[in-house]
């Protein structure tokens, strides 16, 4: 399987199975938000559970 193929299926399994669509425009800022997301926010496994951009440590509240 290819990045581009579990990148397509992560998508449509966390974003597109959950909205609806309006037209073209609308799935274009919808894939660049969900890119945003995955490049700065979700944790990825193979960077350690970090996100591919980095991002600042958080500490638990009351810690």
């Amino acid at each position: 399987m290819t990045n581009e193929e579990r990148f397509v299926g992560t998508a449509r399994r966390e974003l597109l199975d959950h909205v609806i669509v309006l037209n073209e425009r609308h799935l274009r800022q919808l894939i660049q938000s969900f890119v945003t997301y995955c490049n700065e926010d979700r944790t990825h496994i193979w960077v350690g559970k970090d996100s591919p951009c980095g991002r600042p440590v958080e500490q638990r509240p009351g810690q």
